[in-house]
């Protein structure tokens, strides 16, 4: 009987304590509150990213004047590249230009009627080039001798109008000479035939004096025609001397109208090949420390957009850049805490620190089709929390682990949420 009654009492007590221990953990996981955390993977980097050193067109490295770890100052002189090939570009362009606007000078003085070609300042500055001086000559002279060319043909021309002008005047003597015989002629025959009707003259008489009134008729004619022709002729000739003229000017103005547009090409042509030239020094684009150098020294070549180096800032902060998963994302808002470990720092000696989320990325990012998308975060660690590393130093690339800290859950809710997920998706299946 005492046994049966302390059976009893075992299960009355272990009934008792098995419903306080049920009963303190229920109340435990439904009363106490779980701090929620998002855990991503982070790395140190410099707030406003490293700056590549590029070159648009490549070439070959005359100079490497830094090497990986060198502080470098914006504007400094990395890289001098080989310009023989550009200055060898740009020389031949200032040649074919320069030759173009010393004939377009001598094409404009043509067309003008000039006694002399103006030159452009351009040209005129050069005056102590050898080459230039020798192409302005060349323009000069043969300026001079198609000017003088045209001009004896015209002068040709001008003569030959002043012996036709000298003959007209000659026949315009004769012709007047002409016109008193025949007036003499015909006066002399209307006194013989009044004498030949009276017959004091014989017929052969007024015959005879009939056919040099005729022949001085046809003389007159003949001096009238040969002025007229010859008038002709100088009216033609004076259109030759038109003609040259304006030949002259058409073939010129043609010219003109075929070097407009070389010229203007061979200026872009030359800023190009100056621009150029002046990239054969690759500067820093800011200050900072020479990272991943890709070249090995002088003679090494470099391709066009390839990546020659980096410069890591000197003065701008340090950050973290988390990679969020997509599906965690939605968690994820400016100004959230974040506990931060670095692994590469001993555990038991640094402590973790403490940041927020200041930039979460607007879309997607992806290095590759092998890895998985992500959202880029930022977080930023105050001087303070940095002041709790004593001495240790974040270093851009080192890894980090964040905790970016969500809403408190109570324990309760971390317990059933699975199933409660669970009946959501199997009330929703069709």
């Amino acid at each position: 009987m005492n046994a049966k009654k302390s059976l009893q009492q075992l299960q009355i007590i272990g009934f008792v304590s098995l419903f306080l221990l049920v009963g303190g953990i229920g109340g435990w996981a439904y009363f106490s509150s779980i701090a929620g955390a998002v855990i991503a993977q982070a790395t140190v980097v410099v707030e406003s990213n490293p700056k590549e050193v590029q070159h648009l067109e490549g070439g070959i490295v005359a100079k490497l004047n830094v090497r990986n770890g060198d502080l470098v100052e914006a504007g400094e002189v990395l890289i001098r590249l080989d310009d023989t090939d550009t200055k060898a570009s740009l020389e031949i362009l200032n040649t074919q230009l320069y030759g173009l606007l010393a004939r377009k000078a001598r094409l404009e003085a043509e067309r003008d009627s000039a006694d002399s070609i103006t030159f452009p300042d351009e040209l005129n500055m050069l005056s102590d080039v050898d080459w230039v001086v020798r192409t302005l000559e060349g323009q000069r002279k043969l300026f001079a001798s198609r000017r003088e060319f045209r001009t004896s043909q015209i002068e040709q021309l001008t003569n030959q109008i002043v012996q036709l002008e000298e003959e007209i005047t000659g026949m315009e003597a004769q012709l007047a000479a002409q016109n008193i015989q025949a007036n003499l002629y015909a006066e002399e025959l209307q006194g013989v035939q009044k004498l030949s009707e009276s017959g004091l003259v014989t017929t052969t008489r007024t015959m005879t004096l009939e056919r040099q009134v005729a022949a001085s008729e046809g003389e007159r004619g003949r001096l009238i025609a040969g002025i007229a022709r010859i008038r002709a002729k100088i009216g033609e000739t004076q259109l030759k001397i038109i003609q040259i003229n304006q030949d002259a000017q058409t073939t010129v103005l043609s010219e003109l109208r075929e070097i407009q547009p070389r010229i203007a090409e061979l200026y872009e042509r030359r800023i190009s090949a100056r621009a150029n030239l002046q990239r054969v020094d690759i500067v820093a684009p800011q200050a900072g420390f020479v990272h991943e150098l890709q070249i090995n020294g002088e003679g090494s070549v470099i391709g066009a957009g390839q990546v020659a180096m980096l410069i890591v800032p000197r003065q701008d902060a340090l950050v973290l850049e988390a990679r969020i998963n997509p599906q965690d994302i939605d968690q994820i808002s400016a100004g959230q805490k974040v506990v931060i470990n670095f692994p590469a720092f001993a555990s038991g000696v640094t402590p973790s620190l403490n940041g927020s989320v200041y930039r979460i990325a607007a879309d997607l990012s992806q290095e590759n089709g092998n890895t998985p998308p992500y959202y880029a975060v930022r977080i930023q660690i105050g001087q303070d929390e940095l002041d709790k590393l004593e001495g240790q130093q974040l270093k851009p690339g080192m890894p980090a682990e964040a905790y970016v800290q969500t809403a408190t859950r109570s324990a309760l809710s971390y317990l059933v949420k699975p199933f409660t997920d669970q009946l959501n998706r199997a009330f929703r299946e069709t």
